[in-house]
């Protein structure tokens, strides 16, 4: 057998699935920072029961839905929050969330 139709000692053949496997979690990747930089993502501010008030109280609320003592919903303007003071970029938030650490009877008519 000293035709050239020997094998190279020690290579090993390339397993093609190796190669699959790289390009599926490239495009996992791909799809996952396409999601976190999307604009329609809309990120929602974690409110403090306090702070949750204070807007109540300014008219910012636009509307709020109660799932226990879990509640969700959207702000009439979004909250900006400077990222820092060099950047001059900012978050927004159109919608919040925050749970109501206890039963307030004052809450519905505030809301109302």
């Amino acid at each position: 057998m000293s035709n050239g139709l020997k094998k190279k000692q020690g290579a090993q053949p390339k397993k093609w699935g190796t190669g699959i496997f790289i390009w599926i979690l490239l495009f996992a990747a791909a799809l996952f920072l396409a999601q976190i930089l999307s604009s329609k993502h809309s990120l929602k501010e974690q409110l403090t029961y306090t702070e949750f008030l204070q807007r109540v109280e300014a008219g910012r609320i636009a509307d709020c839905k109660f799932k226990g003592r879990k509640v969700t919903g959207h702000f009439k303007i979004p909250d900006k929050i400077p990222l820092g003071s060099k950047s001059g970029k900012s978050i927004v938030y159109e919608e919040f969330t925050l749970v109501i650490p206890f039963d307030d009877p004052e809450l519905p008519k505030l809301l109302a």
